[in-house]
């Protein structure tokens, strides 16, 4: 993968780590701790996401929370947080408590998604990402991400998003050689 463009990389990391959960056996429809840690790595190494210093600080089926940095690849030229990666961190934040919930076989891909951006947070701040499911049926997942930083000992709230993610079968591998 050396020759193709960094986002192309990282969009085809993700793919993998997205149809890795098919050989998942569940339990009481939770992934076991060793596979969920597998996917966590995985998601980890992305170049987007090393590059932002994307972290899993808490994950349970249906919560989660993360954080990264707001960095000289997050921070726009203002010196604050570009308003693009708080989207996508928002989104891979719902994506991470959505992952513990999924069975066999199933993928979640974002078809809708809301997101606010409420304050700056300037170069060098660290954002924390708290992600929720508020319901999970069979074929629609509705989360809810909030991101805040720390200012003098007080949360202060910056950015929230809605996801709506679709639940679909994983597709059939096909050997094209």
């Amino acid at each position: 993968m050396a020759k193709l463009p960094r986002l192309r990389q990282s969009f085809l990391l993700f793919t993998l780590l997205v149809l890795s959960i098919s050989e998942v056996q569940l339990t009481d429809q939770t992934i076991p701790a060793e596979v969920l840690e597998t996917i966590n790595q995985t998601a980890m190494s992305q170049p987007f996401h090393r590059d932002c210093e994307l972290r899993i600080l808490e994950q349970e089926p249906g919560r989660a929370r993360v954080s990264f940095a707001v960095n000289d690849y997050t921070a726009n030229m203002a010196g604050v947080l570009h308003g693009g990666i708080l989207y996508a961190m928002l989104d891979v934040a719902c994506f991470t408590a959505v992952s513990p919930t999924l069975h066999p076989g199933e993928r979640v891909v974002s078809h809708d998604t809301q997101f606010s951006v409420l304050s700056a947070a300037p170069r060098g701040s660290t954002v924390f990402v708290d992600s929720r499911v508020d319901k999970r049926g069979r074929k629609v997942v509705f989360s809810r991400a909030e991101a805040w930083i720390d200012v003098d000992g007080e949360r202060k709230l910056i950015g929230t998003g809605n996801v709506t993610k679709s639940v679909i079968q994983a597709p059939q591998m096909v050997d094209r050689d």
